[in-house]
């Protein structure tokens, strides 16, 4: 009579093999249970991570902001407003290496300690200002009031071509906000030091079924 021979590493590879047929049993249980449900709600009810889309012209045209090849510092109007930036003249406060001075109502920006103080006929400053796509070759009344503005941007470092040859330290962009059909305004009055009132105000409304425009008022004056 012959005797069949088994050998022990088959036996503890059968009864392994028995375990995880036992823990892959179990653990489909414990899917089908009620507690597969409540922690696919938790997954599902987790926020989603993404980073708000910027859209700026640094280059002439909308891009995203991460996409374009140029140091842009943007900020929209919501954030000046939070931070009560009112004027061009506060712009320092939000961009990091942008410094302003005024002198009579004249803006002179400083983009990384390139600027100008002189102001007379044919000098222009190495940071530019652009106002809707429209440059500012004059300094003067640039000091305005942002009650109107959409967004400021400002490009870092010489601009090349782009926005003239002679914007070698940068440029301030202002974009103001698009007329709307349906009638809006805002309004800010204020007073500062040596009794100076300073009353701003936006409207804006349809004129007819297809044109709409805004209107942007200041003034400030020191009482006696």
């Amino acid at each position: 009579m012959k005797l069949l021979g088994i050998r022990p590493g088959a036996i503890v590879a059968g009864a392994f093999a028995g375990c995880c047929s036992l823990c892959i049993a179990a653990q489909s249980e414990m899917a089908d249970g009620p507690n597969a449900a409540t922690n696919h709600a938790i997954v599902s009810d987790q926020p989603e991570t993404s980073l708000q889309e910027i859209v700026v012209t640094a280059q002439k045209r909308s891009e995203n902001l991460q996409r374009v090849p140029i140091t842009v510092s943007a900020v929209s109007a919501n954030t000046l407003e939070g931070m009560g930036i009112e004027s061009t003249t506060q712009i320092a406060q939000v961009f990091p290496g942008v410094s302003t001075r005024v002198t009579y109502n004249q803006l002179e920006p400083y983009v990384r300690g390139v600027g100008t103080g002189a102001a007379g006929p044919g000098i222009e400053n190495p940071v530019a200002l652009y106002v809707d796509g429209v440059y500012y070759g004059s300094q003067v009344a640039t000091a305005f009031s942002l009650i109107d503005v959409s967004q400021v941007a400002v490009l870092k470092g010489p601009q090349g071509t782009l926005f003239g040859r002679n914007a070698t330290g940068g440029v301030i962009q202002v974009t103001t906000r698009d007329p709307s059909q349906e009638a809006s305004g805002v309004y800010r009055i204020s007073y500062d030091n040596y009794r100076t009132a300073t009353g701003d105000a936006y409207i804006s409304g349809g004129i007819s079924q297809d044109l709409a425009a805004s209107l942007t008022v200041r003034y400030s004056g020191a009482g006696e």
